[in-house]
């Protein structure tokens, strides 16, 4: 079979399969158009093959071409004529998503209400987004979507527990983002967001895509070091019989390379909720302070990160001996997982009291008005794939305690494509 008849195939293969992809047939017009840009196509792939042709038989009279050489050349032909044919809006576009399969066992040491001692329970998490940049805008807009029972901002799990019923697919993000050259450091994004601030999940739980506008701009500042501040908006319920929920932030912090293998983080955000008092006593607030430290450095050839968080309710300030405002949390973690064989090991000690931040944003694993231990492991069997297993041993600050003491454990399977 001739090179002819072999771009012919394709091109009618190609256009085949744009046809078929349409919603609608293509007019006479289109096909027309689609024809000519196919001919020409050809033509161009006839001339390079000429041209290949004519190397290789060159023999004594020029330089011979190896068996490698002349794949390489194809190669590149073939991927030149699929970038031709690419529609224009998929430059620059982005898809990305992972999938989790999960079983997790929890066992409290009391009993109440009827309920078991302990529950074993299988779940899932799916994420799916697009992200699209447009480089001479500086601009970049995307989404995620993913799976969840719709229960609260903490989770994306959905539980398989509902005779097989459909599962719930919901916007989990939905941004644009916008860093101008003209202005290096600078960022502004609005829509729900990925957590812009410097946090762990003492405060924040990993789940959470708070909705509103940041704007943060980072200094050049001295060699090694880069400050920065930043200020956000962000809107919590307007269905309030009286006025609407909503919450500022303010941050200001510093990225100090204190050397080639490390770095410290700090940052002090002050977080000041309006008309949101959920859980707390009338007249309170949340407006809640938080100083987070994070040091990156190697410990010989592993990466490790170390951190001390601490946050501090000023709105709850109850005239009670324990005025059950304050968290912290220390965490150490060992290793990286980015590719087959990796590996990570991580033990975070944590105490937050029932008013030290609003609880509906907390980490929902760990709880409120809890202190203990969390432990977890993971490793990438393949380069897209990894398993983990974390063990959270937790107990009530305060008593009395519907759970007690609890245990969970959870094992995991991950794909990331």
């Amino acid at each position: 079979m001739s090179h002819r008849i072999v771009l012919l195939t394709m091109g009618l293969l190609l256009a085949v399969g744009t046809v078929a992809a349409a919603e609608e047939g293509p007019t006479r017009q289109e096909l027309l158009t689609m024809i000519q840009a196919l001919k020409k196509r050809n033509e161009l792939l006839e001339q390079r093959f000429a041209d290949l042709e004519a190397r290789v038989v060159q023999g004594a009279g020029g330089p011979e071409l190896s068996r490698d050489q002349v794949r390489a050349l194809v190669e590149k032909m073939m991927e030149e004529s699929r970038d031709a044919m690419r529609p224009g809006w998929i430059e620059n576009l982005t898809f990305f998503g992972d999938f989790r399969l999960r079983y997790e066992y929890r066992r409290w040491a009391e009993s109440t209400g009827g309920r078991n001692d302990d529950e074993g329970r299988a779940r899932y998490r799916l994420r799916v987004g697009v992200k699209k940049k447009w480089p001479q805008e500086d601009l970049e807009v995307g989404f995620r979507l993913a799976s969840g029972d719709g229960g609260g901002p903490t989770g994306t799990n959905e539980t398989m527990n509902d005779f097989f019923a459909r599962d719930q697919f919901m916007i989990d993000r939905a941004y644009a983002r916008w860093t101008p050259k003209a202005v290096p450091g600078l960022l502004i994004t609005g829509g729900k967001i990925a957590q812009p601030w410097v946090t762990t999940d003492l405060v924040w739980d990993t789940d959470v895509n708070p909705e509103g506008v940041w704007v943060q701009y980072d200094a050049a500042g001295i060699k090694g070091f880069t400050p920065f501040v930043a200020v956000g908006a962000f809107f919590l319920s307007n269905n309030n019989p009286g006025d609407d929920a909503n919450m500022n932030a303010w941050s200001s912090g510093y990225h100090w390379q204190l050397d080639e293998d490390l770095m410290w983080t700090q940052a002090f955000t002050f977080y000041e909720t309006y008309h949101y008092q959920a859980g707390l006593a009338a007249g309170e607030e949340w407006d809640y302070l938080n100083l987070t430290n994070k040091l990156n450095f190697m410990a010989g050839k592993v990466p490790m990160l170390a951190y001390v968080d601490w946050v501090h309710n000023c709105g709850a300030n109850r005239d009670t001996p324990d005025e059950q405002n304050d968290g912290v949390a220390f965490g150490v973690k060992a290793g990286k997982n980015k590719k087959k064989g990796d590996w990570s090991v991580r033990y975070v000690y944590k105490y937050i009291q029932l008013e030290a931040s609003p609880r509906a944003f907390n980490d929902g694993d760990f709880g409120d008005g809890r202190k203990g231990h969390v432990v977890g492991v993971k490793y990438n069997v393949t380069d897209y794939m990894q398993a983990a297993a974390t063990l959270y041993l937790t107990e009530p600050i305060y008593n009395p305690d519907p759970d007690g003491d609890r245990v969970t454990f959870q094992t995991d399977l991950i794909w990331n494509f």
